[in-house]
């Protein structure tokens, strides 16, 4: 079963183990200069978006599947710079 469906729907005041691994993975590899308060709406978002890409599958460990999704990221956002 896809890991999309196992995961309840996070909510700003809800923060499980999978959300904060993914913050933490973005921050050392995407960091920034936003205001808190902003990043963690930016962080849902970003997270919502991993969520229903296909870097989430089940086949490989969670960390593995979010440090790939935000190194394809970082690639792209590179490649605008």
């Amino acid at each position: 079963m896809a890991r999309v469906n196992q995961l309840q729907k996070i909510k700003p005041n809800n923060m499980n183990y999978s959300f904060y691994l993914f913050v933490n993975l973005r921050i050392l590899t995407l960091p920034n200069e936003t205001e808190y308060d902003l990043q963690h709406g930016n962080d849902l978002k970003l997270f919502e978006i991993y969520r229903e890409s296909t870097f989430n599958i089940g086949e490989i460990e969670e960390y593995q599947c979010m440090l790939n999704f935000l190194q394809d990221l970082k690639h792209k956002i590179n490649l605008c710079i």
